[in-house]
């Protein structure tokens, strides 16, 4: 069974609205992912752990969550200027 992912991220201010780049258990989602936010809906056919990986500019982080088949998942992500990274949670 299908697990459906909704992932957001609210964005910041970056002069030239870089493209992050995104992967859900290794495939690579083609779409256009800008530091000044974006919203996604995927399904994941895949069973076991659900890695997502990012990069944005020279940083690359990886996220593995475990889930159960047919689980929805609303996530957001967060960025640290200061850190330089992100942090992924559920979406409230």
């Amino acid at each position: 069974m299908d697990t459906k992912l909704k992932l957001y991220f609210k964005g910041g201010t970056f002069v030239n609205n870089p493209k992050i780049h995104l992967w859900l258990n290794g495939r690579e989602i083609d779409a256009d992912l800008r530091a000044k936010g974006f919203e996604i809906e995927e399904s994941i056919q895949d069973d076991g752990p659900l890695r997502i990986r990012l990069k944005f500019g020279l940083r690359d982080q990886e996220f593995v969550l475990e889930r159960d088949s047919g689980e929805s998942l609303d996530l957001e992500l967060k960025y640290s200027r200061l850190w330089g990274n992100f942090k992924l949670k559920p979406r409230v």
